[in-house]
This record gives structure tokens, C-alpha cells and sequence, in this order.
């Protein structure tokens, strides 16, 4: 079993038409978005030892998402496909 350690240090969402509460639920659809792409990527071939990547540049998230839940995932995928492997 491999394991991988991803540390976001911080995840800012300006401008954005989101309430108080849904940040947490933003949080959690993220981490678990990242869990599933990640679990779903061949690991020892996809990521290297001991990397890190400063900064991940992503395309614009689409304006459409019917939740934090929905924005979290959005997210989640944007972030897998901007980390350097």
C-alpha cells in the first residue's frame, strides 16, 4: 500500500456566492474529490517521492455548480490536474 500526503496550506475562494457555512462543506468536497482521482491514479508510476509543487495554476472553475458540495468536487478535479507529476 502506497501513501500519499497532500497538504494544502490554503484554498481561497473570492468573490465567490457562497454563505458562512458552506466553506467547511467546500473543505470536505475538495479533500475528498483529491482522495478519488488520487486512489484512482497508479501512484508508483504518477507521482514522485518527496515532490512538492509551490503553487498549482488550474483553468477557471465554471460558473455553474448547484452547491458548495458541487464547487468543492469542481475544485478537487482542477487542483489533480494542475499538480506537477
Amino acid at each position: 500500500m502506497t501513501t500519499i500526503n497532500l497538504h494544502i496550506e490554503r484554498l481561497v475562494l473570492d468573490g465567490l456566492p457562497l454563505a458562512a457555512h458552506e466553506g467547511p462543506l467546500v473543505g470536505a468536497a475538495v479533500q475528498a474529490e483529491l482522495a478519488r482521482l488520487i486512489g484512482e491514479d497508479s501512484p508508483a508510476e504518477r507521482y514522485t517521492r518527496d515532490s512538492a509543487t509551490p503553487l498549482v495554476h488550474t483553468d477557471a472553475i465554471p460558473g455553474h455548480y448547484a452547491s458548495g458540495d458541487g464547487l468543492g468536487v469542481q475544485i478537487g478535479r482542477a487542483i489533480h490536474g494542475g499538480i506537477d507529476r
